[in-house]
């Protein structure tokens, strides 16, 4: 009995193409990223000092934007460790924490 001819497969769709998955911060043109990058800036640069409250009103309104994007902008700088939210207190400014410098200190002198 000659071999039968492999039955073909029903059509399955393809499967989606990964996705690429969040954007990095430097790319990211959101709102939310813009308003992340801005305060990312003035904190390293020493313009928000450590303990500084950051006001959500006066950053939307600053970036002319809602106040959702500015609560993801917090959510990503604290994931960053830039600034700490307090419950009922708000936002700001990470302390600076002087351990990761002494290395570097130690290793200079």
């Amino acid at each position: 009995m000659p071999p039968r001819p492999a039955q073909p497969h029903p059509a399955q769709p393809l499967p989606a193409p990964p996705s690429p998955g969040p954007p990095s911060d430097e790319n990211d043109r959101s709102i939310t990223g813009q308003i992340a990058r801005a305060l990312a800036q003035r904190i390293v640069a020493g313009v928000l000092l450590p303990g500084a409250p950051i006001r959500q009103d006066r950053v939307a309104e600053e970036f002319r934007a809602s106040h959702v994007p500015v609560r993801e902008a917090f959510r990503k700088l604290e994931a960053q460790g830039l600034v700490v939210s307090e419950p009922r207190r708000g936002v700001r400014v990470a302390p600076i924490d002087p351990a990761p410098r002494m290395p570097t200190l130690m290793m200079s002198s």
